[in-house]
């Protein structure tokens, strides 16, 4: 069986002093990051505290979640708005263009009637001219 190590000299006492050291240091700094890793849990806990939003008792993830949807709902609302409003534009346009090609017809029409119009009045004149 071995004995502690009765210390005779110098060389016997700095053994000792390596030995304890060896033994004890691992042991302080496992005691030490223990400590450490008990400091980042109660730190993790107030922080898991402040994501829990405590208005509806529900994880701040799923609130975000349903505000990213709601927003997203939103935004196609907005798109399907712009589509119709496009659409609609789109027809106000071509009516518009219908509108003035049948305008632009009603005056040729008219202009023509009216280059008849004169055309005949000039012949009953000469006719009439011409008795």
């Amino acid at each position: 069986m071995n004995t502690i190590p009765n210390p005779d000299s110098w060389a016997d006492v700095i053994t000792i002093v390596i030995v304890t050291l060896i033994v004890a240091g691992p042991t302080w700094i496992a005691a030490r990051t223990q400590q450490k890793i008990r400091e980042v849990h109660q730190t993790v806990a107030v922080v898991k505290e402040q994501v829990v939003s405590t208005a509806t008792a529900s994880p701040l993830r799923s609130d975000v979640d349903e505000m990213r949807t709601a927003l997203s709902s939103l935004r196609d609302e907005v798109r399907g708005g712009f589509s119709s409003l496009r659409a609609d534009l789109a027809e106000e346009r071509s009516a518009r263009r219908d509108g003035d090609v049948q305008l632009r017809e009603e005056v040729e029409r008219v202009e023509r009637r009216a280059g008849d119009d004169h055309l005949r009045d000039d012949i009953h004149r000469m006719r009439d001219e011409t008795r």
